[in-house]
C-alpha cells in the first residue's frame, strides 16, 4: 500500500473541544483513522477517557506520498486558528516546521487555568500514591528535568528572532556563553549583548550550568569602561585595594592604574573603607617613580579572591560583598 499522508480534524460536540492534527507514518491512508490509528495526543487519550469517542472525525486535506506539505499544511492551520491560545482546542504544542524546533506547550498554564494539567496531575499522583522511586527513576527523572530546563532556556532565548542564524541548538548556544564567560566579567547583560539575545536568557543559561554571575548596573558600567584592562571585576577591585593597603590615596591610585578616581572612592565606600587622605616620598620626582613601581607590580598579574596579597579579613569583606 502506497502513503497517502492527510491532516484530520476530530471533536466532541458535548463540550464543543477539537483536535487538529497530520499523519504522514509509513503506508499511512485516511482508511485508518479511528480504526487502527486514534492519534498520538496525550490530550485527545484524556479526553477520550473523560468523553469516550469523538462524534467529529473528519479527514481535511490529502496530500499523497508528501510528508513534507502536510507537515507544513498542518503548521499553516494551526497558525491560523491560533489553537494554542484557546481553551477548546486539545492542541496544545505548535510545530514549526520551517525551523525544525518544538514549542514547550504549557508556557504560562498551571493547574489552575489549564483543566489537562489538572487532570494529568491527580491521574499521575493517583498511580504513584505509596510508591518510592528507584535509583533508576530518579536518574531517568533527573535527565528528564534537565533536558526541561535546556528547553524552557532554549525558549526564553528563541525570543530574538535573529537566533536561528547563529545557533543550531540550545547546546551550541552554551558553548558560546562558555567562550566569552570570564572576559564578559560574568555579567549577563555583557553577554547578551555580545551574543545579540536577551539578558533573561542567558540568566536561565547559567544558573541551568550552575555558573556564577554577576548582576549589578555598576559593575557593567565598568566593565564598559575597563573591560579591556582588567580580567575580572575581581581583578579590578584587589588591584585597587592592593595599591590602598600600600597607603595611596584614591587620586594617587587613580594616576597609578589610569582609572578613574570617583570610582575608586565609591568601591572604598562600598565596602566601609576609609580612603587614605597623603602618602608623601622624600621628593615629588622619587615620590612619582615609587607609584609607577607599585602600579606595575599590581598590574603584572591577574587578581582573584583565591590567589592575592591581601590581608585575610579584607578578603573576607570581600567575598560577602562581590555577591554572585
Amino acid at each position: 500500500m502506497s502513503r497517502n499522508c492527510y491532516t484530520y480534524c476530530i471533536g466532541w460536540t458535548v463540550n464543543n473541544v477539537r483536535y487538529y492534527g497530520v499523519r504522514y507514518a509509513k503506508n499511512c491512508n485516511p482508511s485508518d483513522l479511528w480504526i487502527s490509528y486514534f492519534t498520538s495526543s496525550k490530550f485527545v487519550e484524556i479526553q477520550r477517557e473523560q468523553y469516550g469517542e469523538p462524534d467529529i472525525i473528519q479527514i481535511r486535506k490529502t496530500f499523497g506520498n508528501n510528508p513534507e506539505k502536510a507537515k507544513l499544511w498542518e503548521d499553516k492551520v494551526l497558525r491560523r486558528l491560533n489553537v494554542v491560545d484557546k481553551d477548546n482546542w486539545l492542541n496544545k504544542t505548535k510545530n514549526d516546521s520551517f525551523k525544525g524546533t518544538h514549542f514547550a506547550w504549557n508556557d504560562g498554564l498551571t493547574k489552575e487555568n489549564c483543566s489537562i494539567l489538572l487532570q494529568t496531575g491527580k491521574k499521575i499522583s493517583k498511580t504513584r500514591k505509596g510508591q518510592k522511586a528507584s535509583d533508576n527513576t530518579k536518574q531517568k527523572m533527573k535527565a528528564s528535568a534537565d533536558a526541561r530546563k535546556h528547553i524552557n532556556s532554549w525558549n526564553q532565548l528563541k525570543k530574538n528572532s535573529n537566533l536561528y542564524d547563529k545557533y543550531e541548538s540550545y547546546e551550541s548556544f552554551v558553548v558560546e556563553v562558555k567562550k566569552i564567560y570570564e572576559e564578559c566579567w560574568k555579567i549577563p547583560l555583557i553577554i547578551a549583548n555580545k551574543l545579540n539575545v536577551t539578558e533573561s536568557g542567558v540568566i536561565t543559561t547559567l544558573k541551568h550550568n550552575a555558573m556564577n554571575f554577576i548582576k549589578n548596573q555598576k559593575v557593567s558600567k565598568v566593565f564598559i569602561k575597563y573591560g579591556n584592562k582588567f580580567s575580572s571585576y575581581e581583578d579590578y577591585v584587589i588591584k585597587i585595594l592592593l595599591l590602598h593597603t600600600k597607603g595611596y590615596t584614591p587620586y594617587q591610585i587613580s594616576k597609578g592604574l589610569d582609572i578613574n578616581e570617583c570610582g575608586i572612592q565609591t568601591l572604598l565606600r562600598s565596602l566601609s573603607i576609609s580612603p587614605n587622605r597623603t602618602k608623601t616620598g622624600p621628593s615629588k620626582f622619587g615620590f612619582q617613580e615609587i607609584l609607577i613601581a607599585d602600579a606595575l607590580e599590581v598590574m603584572s598579574s591577574t587578581q582573584t579572591l583565591e590567589h592575592n596579597t591581601l590581608p585575610q579579613d579584607l578578603v573576607i569583606k570581600l567575598r560577602e560583598s562581590i555577591c554572585y
